[in-house]
């Protein structure tokens, strides 16, 4: 092993129950690990899959087939569109937001079903991730363009 990898390796806690490789250092919000590489931050499970599969395809972003954010078993991490992540995040095994404590709802406020097309979902600025009503969402909008208008008027 060369001297890098074996410093990552170092940080690496193996469960023997679910083959996850469990990151004990530095994590960012989201609970993702963080490894610094000649002086540059870079997310661990990223740098792992990298370092013992290959290049992450362009256009593609780790899945977490495990649904724990802290695994950097290479094993674990599957290159998948943002899209495919995303649904896999709201349907699988772990339906608190994959571990990052959010928790899936079934409908917005106005009871409009957070499913198929009428659902959005998208990181925020502090790395969290929101769902939003397509429905609500294109009525803000209309209401907003309408107010727009009358102001300009």
């Amino acid at each position: 092993m060369n001297a890098i990898l074996d410093r990552f390796m170092e940080k690496v806690e193996k469960d023997s129950a679910s083959d996850c490789w469990l990151w004990t250092a530095s994590t960012v919000k989201g609970g993702y690990g963080q490894f610094t590489v000649n002086g540059w931050p870079v997310l661990a499970h990223r740098w792992i899959y990298e370092e013992t599969v290959g290049k992450i395809p362009d256009g593609k972003e780790l899945d977490h087939l495990c649904s724990t954010p802290s695994c950097v078993n290479y094993e674990h991490l599957e290159p998948v569109v943002h899209a495919e992540n995303i649904r896999r995040g709201n349907t699988g095994k772990n339906q608190e937001g994959r571990g990052l404590g959010v928790p899936i709802k079934s409908y917005c406020p106005q009871g409009h079903p957070y499913a198929g097309d009428n659902l959005y979902i998208y990181a925020n600025a502090r790395g969290g991730i929101n769902q939003q009503c397509r429905t609500c969402n294109r009525e803000r909008q209309r209401v907003r363009r309408v107010t727009e208008r009358t102001l300009k008027a």
